[in-house]
């Protein structure tokens, strides 16, 4: 709320905050009430008050709960952020959250599909390596045999190599379409649509490679602490940034059947 002298106190949390626990600023969205702490009931007056704000995390009345407890991502610490009373001034605020940064979130597509990209192609070289070496023991085949000369294995490894170089040319192509202006082609209402075509391809890619990596690799990558375990949790993420992935396919579905701007 306003706190007369033109900044504000920010009363309230951020969830979920990434890596928070070493950040040195946090950036977050609140909603600025009237004097007396209300929120407006209209809606175009609420969107209109919700705003963007950036303080030192050292500021007093921010701390941090330890609440992030994944299947995967655990790395990331994505705590919750608690303000309690927190002045904010001026200087603080980064404009409107709505049509500012939310608006023009497709500046996280593309980061978001070069990480997941970076996790497809680390459980593909993985996979590679664990195959060229290791063998089977005794079986209904033989003594010793070598996973690299299994008609399955060859095929699941050469189709986790072609969605990973899928997922590459559609991002390296991605940028290259931004860089040329190429965009200016698409419906602008779907844009954000169109740019997280990428970010989609890339997280759709990494929990299928490293659902693959699993089957060929076999039970030792089941176990707690492998690389290809752990990496196999991390891919269950992608689906969950904006855009999401039903998102995207929502609004891109919506903008070719004409449904952009209905009522």
């Amino acid at each position: 709320m306003p706190d007369g002298n033109g900044g504000w106190r920010i009363h309230g949390k951020k969830t979920w905050a990434t890596l928070c626990l070493g950040a040195d600023i946090v950036a977050f969205n609140a909603t600025i009430t009237d004097e007396n702490g209300q929120l407006p009931e209209d809606f175009t007056e609420h969107a209109a008050r919700e705003a963007v704000f950036v303080l030192p995390m050292d500021s007093p009345g921010i701390s941090i709960v330890e609440t992030w407890d994944t299947m995967g991502m655990r790395a990331t610490g994505t705590h919750t952020v608690v303000f309690d009373d927190v002045p904010a001034p001026a200087d603080s605020y980064g404009g409107n959250f709505r049509n500012g940064l939310f608006g023009e979130f497709e500046w996280a597509s593309m980061s978001f599909a070069a990480v997941y990209l970076g996790l497809a192609e680390k459980a593909y070289t993985e996979t590679r390596e664990i195959l060229k070496k290791k063998s089977l023991g005794a079986t209904m085949e033989g003594k010793d045999v070598a996973l690299k000369g299994i008609g399955f294995v060859q095929y699941g490894l050469g189709r986790m190599l072609v969605d990973v170089e899928t997922a590459a040319r559609a991002l390296e192509t991605t940028g290259r379409i931004l860089i040329e202006g190429r965009d200016a082609e698409w419906d602008p209402i779907a844009r954000t649509g169109f740019i997280d075509v990428t970010k989609v391809t890339a997280t759709e890619t990494a929990i299928r490679v490293t659902d693959a990596a699993l089957r060929l690799v076999g039970g030792s990558s089941f176990r707690r602490g492998h690389v290809l375990e752990r990496l196999y949790r991390d891919a269950r993420g992608g689906p969950f940034h904006p855009l999401t992935t039903d998102q995207a396919y929502d609004l891109l579905g919506r903008a070719e059947l004409g449904l952009l701007g209905a009522p």
